[in-house]
């Protein structure tokens, strides 16, 4: 009785421990670890093609940039994706993603990165956006940058975008988000660091054929409980009825 006992308090034990992993984890695409960086998608502006469009207080384009600028390039614009991170630019601060993911991971959910984060959202990218050189200046003289990544997103599809600039701060909302017809999406940052795409989990609806790990862990639980129940008593019965 004693081992049946310690057999099911394991059980116990590593199913909680495997339900608070899916917790994390479960706030993630498989595929985020595995990403490229998404792409930047040319804007236009008074005819021409430009990477990235700066704008003033009022959201109203007053210049474009390239992603670098002449033969000696005095600005550029980094995209590191977190499965670039071994071969990031070295201007790129690769310690600091890598603390943003990690809590990420470490949060039970995605509500405790932002309140105000939607229950049944899921990251679906995770990558950093580098100003170097002159570029540094935009923000700091009060302008905004707006950028177009391709990352092949469902017109339909409810996007959110947060970056996290500093400790002191935490994730922050981007302030406009806009999912072009062709599977692109338009960003406006007032700062730029390491960002997240959060979308809608399609799996958060669940059909009979869909499989909730968490759930059926805590089922699981519930049986085993139930099943040791069961075996105390019939043991404690056979026990009594041997002494009789």
């Amino acid at each position: 009785m004693k081992k049946a006992l310690s057999v099911i308090l394991s059980l116990v034990m590593v199913l909680s421990i495997g339900v608070t992993a899916f917790a994390a984890e479960d706030d993630f695409r498989p595929s985020v670890d595995s990403k490229d960086h998404p792409v930047i998608v040319p804007q236009l502006f008074n005819s021409i093609s430009f990477d990235a469009l700066i704008l003033d207080e009022n959201n109203e384009v007053v210049e474009g940039i390239h992603l670098v600028t002449g033969e000696n390039p005095d600005g550029e614009i980094i995209v590191t994706a977190y499965s670039e991170i071994e071969v990031a630019d070295e201007r790129v601060n690769v310690v600091y993603m890598e603390a943003s993911y990690k809590e990420i991971l470490d949060a039970r959910s995605l509500q405790e990165l932002h309140e105000k984060i939607p229950a049944g959202m899921i990251v679906r990218d995770f990558f950093d956006v580098t100003l170097v050189g002159t570029y540094n200046d935009i923000f700091k003289e009060g302008k905004k940058l707006q950028i177009r990544f391709d990352i092949s997103a469902d017109l339909k599809e409810k996007i959110m975008a947060l970056t996290r600039c500093s400790d002191e701060s935490g994730w922050e909302f981007v302030e406009s988000v806009t999912v072009n017809p062709d599977g692109s999406i338009t960003v406006i940052f007032d700062r730029l660091c390491p960002v997240i795409f959060l979308t809608e989990d399609a799996g958060a609806v669940q059909s009979p054929a869909t499989f909730d790990y968490s759930t059926t862990a805590l089922w699981t639980l519930a049986v085993i409980f139930g099943m040791g129940s069961v075996c105390m008593i019939i043991a404690s019965k056979k026990k009594r009825a041997n002494v009789k």
